[in-house]
């Protein structure tokens, strides 16, 4: 059975995941995207995930479903967060990132649908 995308507040700051995990969307694609795993051995080191997970999870990052289900956040780094402007998080203590350091997780995500 294929895990639904979730967003809670009491999980991952509230960005999409998969649900009864604390992997995000984000996590998912930029580990597929940058080749740090291929998705075989993504699925042998995340073996409670099956390969519907992932695409589920790609599918929704790509379609940027995340804009309508209103989620509590977006992904960290996306660029549909605006919530980590530069100097917003520094007065808080967290990382902030500058704006040519957030990526088009969504757009990676489109190019990734075509090799699963």
């Amino acid at each position: 059975m294929t895990r639904r995308i979730v967003s809670t507040e009491d999980t991952c700051g509230g960005n999409p995941r998969v649900e009864g995990t604390r992997l995000t969307c984000a996590n998912i694609v930029q580990t597929l995207t940058f080749g740090e795993m291929s998705l075989r051995e993504f699925l042998t080191v995340y073996d409670y995930l099956t390969r519907q997970d992932v695409a589920e999870c790609v599918e929704y990052c790509a379609a940027r479903k995340c804009i309508s289900d209103r989620v509590v956040s977006y992904c960290q780094q996306c660029s549909l967060d605006e919530s980590t402007a530069v100097g917003q998080e520094a007065e808080e203590g967290g990382l902030q990132w500058e704006d040519e350091e957030k990526l088009d997780i969504w757009l990676h995500a489109c190019e990734l649908l075509r090799d699963l």
